[in-house]
Order: structure tokens, then sequence, then C-alpha cells
């Protein structure tokens, strides 16, 4: 075990370099790359000081959060949309739920003792929040803490879930699956006094190596790569591994969640190389990889061509089943965040003097851009 945490400590302090040093000549004062959302008509986006709601048809400002800038705040996790609250958490461990409408504020948990890197799930009325201190919150929607979860390491994922669990992959090696429906009465009490802590999960599977990237539920299945270079999926009911994918070892880090576009999960990894893979064998689906030309941190994005994805030299392109490529557009700096798709638009945020957030139609065209005013 003291093994196991001690390369969990080289990872973290790795990790950490790329997450917070990757970001120069970029908009504000920045240490990490953006946090991206879509819903209905507005895109959400955490940078550096704020939180902005952008209009997705024309890319204007409808409203940034806090109102004034706040130097002393930094945001990265990508903001949720749900039931008109958007929630997102910062640097300073504090989780905020605005109104979806104008982005004045609702509520604000204070409770984690470290930084929000990923984006908070919901459902069944209540907000998943998993922390970089180890634990993921559950929530009420007024943001009253109903229980809380802890693994033996950061969390830096999105949780996933379904009518009966809430499925987080952590950086301790573990998926976890908890129970949806956690009574009073299976609680403990937690180090501050309080019975809100969960002791265990329904099920825990070893995945061998810290997750940073978003685990994928699908049809039953969770699909979640590794740092290490393994792509697994994993049953959804009993945690057991269904197959495991890392092409002979030459699968590298896998940062952006798989991207499934039936019959094939598509991933992108550091080597900068896309895989296909069949999502029913785990078998590879092309005969080799398509090389990108660069390092792959992003996740990619479904279009009715093929999947979008981006590298570190900013090229943002298209490649579908056929393994038929399509550069769509060259930026002078890396692409790090989500790509997202909006209808026949590709968002992305290039978080560069020229802008932080742009469409692009599936021409390589500019639709428009969004550059704040500060």
């Amino acid at each position: 075990m003291k093994i196991k945490k001690d390369l969990l400590a080289i990872i973290i302090l790795t990790l950490s370099a790329l997450f917070l040093g990757s970001c120069t000549s970029r908009v504000g004062a920045a240490s990490s790359w953006p946090g991206l959302s879509l819903s209905d008509e507005t895109a959400y986006i955490s940078y550096a000081a704020q939180t902005y709601a952008i209009n997705l048809e024309n890319g204007s400002l409808l409203w940034k959060f806090p109102a004034e800038s706040d130097n002393g705040r930094q945001a990265y996790s990508p903001p949720q949309f749900s039931d008109g609250s958007v929630v997102f958490g910062d640097y300073g461990g504090e989780l905020v739920a605005v109104d979806a409408e104008n982005g004045t504020e609702k509520w604000t948990f204070s409770g984690a003792g470290d930084r929000y890197i990923a984006a908070v799930d919901f459902s069944q009325d209540s907000v998943y929040a998993p922390n970089s201190d180890g634990t993921v919150y559950a929530l009420d929607m007024d943001g009253n803490l109903i229980w809380k979860f802890s693994t033996d390491g950061p969390n830096w994922t999105k949780p996933v879930s379904n009518e009966e669990f809430i499925y987080i992959a952590s950086m301790d090696h573990y998926l976890y699956a908890i129970d949806r429906n956690v009574s009073a009465a299976s609680l403990v009490i937690a180090k501050d006094g309080s019975r809100t802590l969960l002791e265990e999960a329904v099920w825990t599977t070893d995945l061998g190596m810290a997750v940073v990237a978003d685990p994928v539920l699908m049809d039953g299945v969770i699909y979640v790569a590794t740092i290490e270079g393994v792509l697994s999926a994993v049953d959804a009911d009993s945690g057991s591994i269904l197959w495991t994918f890392d092409d002979g070892g030459k699968l590298g880090a896998v940062w952006g969640a798989p991207v499934i576009m039936d019959p094939i999960v598509f991933v992108g990894d550091m080597n900068g190389n896309v895989y296909a893979i069949d999502r029913e064998n785990g078998k590879a689906y092309w005969p080799s990889p398509f090389s990108a030309g660069g390092k792959i941190v992003s996740a990619g994005a479904i279009t009715e061509e093929g999947v979008v994805f981006a590298n570190d030299e900013g090229k943002l392109f298209l490649i579908n089943r056929e393994k038929e490529p399509k550069t769509l557009y060259s930026f002078e700096n890396a692409i790090n965040s989500s790509i997202l798709v909006d209808g026949d638009n590709i968002i992305v945020a290039p978080a560069s003097e020229e802008g932080l957030l742009a469409a692009f139609n599936l021409e390589g065209f500019e639709v428009w851009s969004f550059l704040p005013n500060e």
C-alpha cells in the first residue's frame, strides 16, 4: 500500500505541474484550461477569475459571475446546468450555484478541503460534487450536505449515474459504485462530528492506475481510461471488467473522456494518437491508430461526419469510422478543453488573446468568437 501511495503522490505532482502550468499567453491570469459545458442555447465556461454564460447563437455575453472580476478567485471546473441553476466549483474549495437566467448567486457550499477540478453530476434532485480532497459530496438542490464519501486520492473526474448508482473514478486507481438511495441510518460519524459519512461503496473495481479522464456510461457499461494507457469496459451492475485495451502497451495516457460512436469507442492519448476500439469486444477497429501530430488532452465530440478532436499543436480535426481525417482549423496555441457540439457548430475554447470561446462549422469557418472585455 505504501508503494501505491508514494506512486500516487508522484502522479499528483506530475499532473498538477501539467494541469496548472499549461497556460501561457492566455486570457487573464490563468493557471489551467477552461471548464466548458453546453445547455439548451447557452455555453457555460469557467476560466480564471470568472464564469461566463454565452449565447450559442451569436457568442454574446449573457452574464458573468462574479459580476466584478475577483483576482483572488480561480475556477476551471465545467459548470453544469439543472432546473434553473448552474453549479460550479473553484480552486478555493467553494461550490457555487447561480441563477441560470442572470448569474446571481443562489447558494455556496464551503465544506470541501481542496479545489474543484471536475464537474458535478445531477441525479435525483441531488448534486454530486467530487473534490481534490479525496471526497465526493452529495448535496441537495439548496446546497445542504446530505452525505459524503471518501476515496484514497483526489477526485478529478465527473461522476456518472443511472437509476441505481453514482459512479466515481478516482486518482486512487479505483472505480466506485455508490447507492443512489443512501439512508440516514447507513451514515456514520465523520471527522467533523457530523453523522454524514458513507463508509462503504456497493462495489469497488481496481483499474490499476489513476484516472483523470471522465468515464462514460452507456447501455450498462462504463468506459474508463487511465493515465497509464488502459481503457476498460466495466459492467455497471457488478463492477466486473468486461475487457481492457492498451494496444500492447502502446496506448498512452488518456486525459479526455472516451467518445462513443457506435460501434466504436474513440480515445485520444498523450502520444498523439486516436484509437478506434470495438465497444463490444475491446478489439482494435483499425489496424493501427491515427496519428494526430500532437498530444491529445481534450475530449472529442460527435458530429454527423465523425468525431472532432484537437491537439496541443492547435489542430482541430475530424476523423470518421473509416479513419478518414479532415483538418478543420489550426490555432496558434494548444487546445486542452473538451470539444463540444451544438447543432452544426463545433464549440472550442482556445483561451487565447483572440478569443476565449469560439464556434466553427464543419467546414472550418468561424461562426463567432467571444473575448471578455477585461
